[in-house]
C-alpha cells in the first residue's frame, strides 16, 4: 500500500452515525433544516451526542463538520424532491401525484455523496483524534 495512506472508521462509529443520523431523525428534523438552521442545530445535537462515546474532541469535529455538509446537501435535496402533490380540480379532495425520475436519480445521489462525506470526514478524525 506504498503511496496511499489507508483511512479506517470502526464499525461502531457507522452505527453510531446510522442511529443518529437516521433512526432518531424525526420526520420534522429531516424536513425541516433544509430551511431552520434552529432545526438543522438539534440534528446535529442528537448526531454528535451519538458519537460523545468515541471522545468528546472527535464527536465536537464531527458535529461541526455534520452542521457545513448537511447545510448544504439538506438544501439540495429540497429542491431536488421528485414528489409533485397537487389538488385534482375535477374531484375535490383529490389528488394527481407525478414523480420526476431526473430528480429522483439526483436526490439519491446528493444523499449518496452526504454519507460519503460524513465517512471520509469520520475516517480522517478518527486518525488525528483517537
Amino acid at each position: 500500500m506504498t503511496g496511499f495512506m489507508v483511512l479506517t472508521v470502526p464499525l461502531w462509529v457507522v452505527f453510531a452515525h446510522f442511529i443518529g443520523d437516521f433512526v432518531l431523525q424525526s420526520n420534522r428534523l429531516g424536513v425541516g433544516k433544509s430551511k431552520s438552521n434552529f432545526l438543522l442545530l438539534q440534528h446535529i445535537a442528537i448526531v454528535t451526542a451519538c458519537l460523545l462515546p468515541f471522545g468528546l474532541w472527535f464527536a465536537l469535529a464531527n458535529g461541526a463538520c455534520h452542521f457545513v455538509t448537511d447545510y448544504v446537501t439538506s438544501r439540495m435535496t429540497s429542491k431536488l424532491w421528485f414528489i409533485d402533490v397537487k389538488p385534482f380540480e375535477m374531484y375535490p379532495g383529490t389528488f394527481t401525484v407525478k414523480l420526476d425520475e431526473k430528480k429522483r436519480h439526483n436526490f439519491f445521489v446528493v444523499i449518496g455523496a452526504d454519507q460519503v462525506l460524513h465517512y471520509i470526514v469520520y475516517a480522517v478524525t478518527w486518525r488525528l483524534l483517537v
